[in-house]
């Protein structure tokens, strides 16, 4: 369980980052698209999401925008929350795992 929540956050915040990767380069118009850094695979993840969903669009190859009218855009910490929560869920499966090993 801890460990899809894991993988959640990691994916919501990699989505965060792409879509702030975008309003930061401007690219918000098929005239104007930008690029995005996709190395993890949660990033390329969130990616794909972002393509299916409609929120990101590909203006050619490599080359993406956001479409603001279908970015269901994030409330002002978001990133940090998302961060706070890949912490603890590291803190609590860190502390199991520790419990465990010394319990034996």
């Amino acid at each position: 369980m801890t460990t899809i929540n894991a993988a959640s956050a990691q994916k919501q915040a990699a989505r965060q980052k792409i879509i702030k990767q975008l309003q930061g380069a401007g690219a918000t118009s098929m005239q104007m698209p930008g690029s995005v850094e996709v190395e993890a695979d949660e990033a390329q993840e969130a990616l794909a999401d972002l393509l299916a969903k409609g929120e990101v669009r590909e203006a050619r190859s490599g080359l993406y925008y956001l479409d603001e009218t279908n970015v269901k855009e994030a409330q002002p910490g978001n990133g940090f929350v998302a961060l706070l929560i890949i912490l603890i869920v590291i803190s609590v499966t860190a502390s199991v795992v520790a419990l465990t090993t010394s319990g034996g």
